[in-house]
């Protein structure tokens, strides 16, 4: 009777110590199932040139990671003189996932690239930034020489020659354009210079030959 008191003393005992030692391990704790809530921003386009006088949109998403399901107030730094720049819903309410940025230059902004510091802040969560890039390119045109030319005659000036130009413009330019031609061999003159009024596509050299 006495032995099989001290077995189950003992038996009691290490179940004990067993318990014991399970109570002072705990599980490891993986760091993927309890993220730490946050998020980022990811804007449609980072980079945009936009000529004087256009506008241009950005579209921004906002991702939310480890349940934040906080507003996000946006703002944006950078912005040069002659350039607006605003947020459709600069306060992204809860749950929301996007806003859009409103991008309008001015014909007076100076030609230039200039990075745009989008911000954001939440409740409880770190800021976050992202940059989107803007370019203001300088305004130019090129001609599109027609390769057919119209030769008629005139009583009163002799031979004739007309070439037609059409006038390609980029990057917002929608000044006037003034058509001449030089180098022209003995016995060719140019008829005077043509003005392309301002936005105008098309235009006219003439040569008198004779």
């Amino acid at each position: 009777m006495k032995g099989t008191m001290n077995r189950l003393t003992a038996a009691a005992g290490l179940l004990a110590l067993l318990a014991c030692e399970s109570g002072q391990s705990a599980p490891p704790t993986d760091p993927l199932s309890n993220p730490t809530p946050g998020f980022s921003l990811s804007p449609s386009k980072s980079a945009i040139s936009t000529p004087r006088g256009w506008n241009a949109l950005v579209d921004i998403a906002i991702a939310r990671t480890g349940g934040f399901t906080a507003g996000v107030a946006l703002s944006i730094e950078g912005v040069p003189p002659g350039v607006t720049a605003n947020f459709t819903t600069p306060i992204v309410p809860a749950l929301g996932i996007n806003t859009r940025l409103d991008i309008d230059v001015d014909t007076a902004a100076a030609i230039g690239t200039y990075p745009l510091t989008i911000r954001a802040t939440g409740t409880g969560v770190s800021a976050v930034s992202t940059v989107v890039t803007l370019v203001v390119p300088r305004p130019s045109f090129a001609l599109d020489i027609h390769p057919t030319v119209d030769y008629r005659t005139s009583p009163s000036l002799g031979f004739i020659a007309t070439i037609n130009a059409n006038v390609i413009r980029d990057n917002g330019f929608r000044g006037a354009v003034t058509l001449d031609a030089s180098g022209m061999p003995a016995g060719v003159t140019v008829a005077g210079q043509l003005v392309i009024s301002p936005n105008g596509n098309q235009g006219t050299v003439a040569l008198l030959v004779g």
